[in-house]
């Protein structure tokens, strides 16, 4: 699970195209695999949330977090 997870973030297209409405991957926005400072890294990310978000003025857990990314950020 660990790894395929790992192949839908690197390669979108190929594992997680039907949730995509456009040619990104998550690797575009989350650089070297979610692990590079000060571009959207995701390597601690779970200790953020549950979070108060602005955008949709409620607490998202951090999987309603990655969903609206794919709803709104990668359509």
């Amino acid at each position: 699970m660990i790894r395929f997870g790992r192949d839908v973030f690197v390669d979108t297209q190929r594992y997680a195209k039907k949730y995509v409405g456009n040619g990104l991957n998550c690797v575009n926005c989350h650089l070297d695999a979610g692990r590079r400072a000060n571009s959207a890294p995701l390597w601690a990310a779970y200790v953020a949330y549950p979070a108060f978000m602005e955008k949709n003025l409620r607490v998202d857990t951090l999987a309603q977090r990655i969903e609206l990314c794919f709803r709104f950020s990668m359509n």
